[in-house]
Order: C-alpha cells, then structure tokens, then sequence
C-alpha cells in the first residue's frame, strides 16, 4: 500500500463514524425538535468541509 492512498482511508473511516454517531438520532428524530437537527446539520457540515478542503489541496487525485 502506497502512501497516496492514506488520506482516502482516513476520510472513509471518517465519515463511517460519522454515520454511527447518527443512528441514535435518526431512531428518536420526530421527538428531538429544531435544536438538535440544527446541531445534526453542524455536525454533517464539518466532513463536508474535510472533503472540499482534501479535493481543493489535491489529496484525492490518485496520482500525484
């Protein structure tokens, strides 16, 4: 395994966690109000900004 593939795994083990840490809140989602699905929404925009700042500084070409 080269090293050019390390950002990649990073950012896919990422947003597994990412995913986990959502499931408590979609089983309860209806009876949680505006607050935390306005934190939830926080919460999804900070990966997001991972991957636009990964794609912008070029860590997600596959060759270098």
């Amino acid at each position: 395994m080269t090293i050019q593939y390390i950002p990649v795994i990073l950012l896919f083990i990422l947003f597994d966690v990412d995913m986990v840490l959502l499931f408590p809140w979609a089983y309860r989602f209806k009876s949680l109000g505006i607050v935390p699905f306005v934190e939830t929404i926080i919460f999804l925009v900070m990966p997001l900004f991972v991957v636009y700042y990964a794609f912008k500084e070029g860590y997600m070409r596959w060759e270098r």
